[in-house]
């Protein structure tokens, strides 16, 4: 194994402890805002953004609740297992990119999900 240059490691970190700091004193303050209400909708919505007019109102669905048949099938990411198994260990997605993925395809599932179903159906 090769031996680490501390020197280059501290270098290394003093450049990257700057590069966000500096990047964020370049935006405008409505930028930075901007990015961080992105994010923190991205953290807190699972990287789904809807626009306010797209949410269903409370009305509708319990309207579609209510015409819901009893013992309808619900979307279990245990149920898309294999695909999550050949994303994750053949094409090497990240986690993220496996529920943006799912989402693309119209399967609301969310990143905390798959990764449960991986983890727990494993051998």
């Amino acid at each position: 194994m090769r031996e680490k240059n501390f020197n280059a490691v501290a270098l290394g970190r003093l450049g990257g402890s700057k590069g966000g700091r500096a990047r964020a004193e370049k935006l405008s303050p409505e930028r930075r805002r901007e990015i961080a209400l992105h994010a923190s909708k991205f953290r807190w919505e699972g990287g789904l953004i809807m626009e306010k007019s797209k949410i269903p109102s409370l009305e509708d669905l319990m309207n579609k609740a209510q015409n819901t048949p009893a013992g309808s099938k619900l979307i279990i990411a245990s149920d898309y297992l294999t695909v999550i198994k050949h994303l994750r260990d053949e094409k090497g997605f990240t986690w993220k990119q496996i529920a943006i993925w799912f989402r693309e395809q119209g399967i609301p599932l969310s990143k905390s999900t798959i990764t449960s179903a991986y983890h727990n159906n494993m051998p």
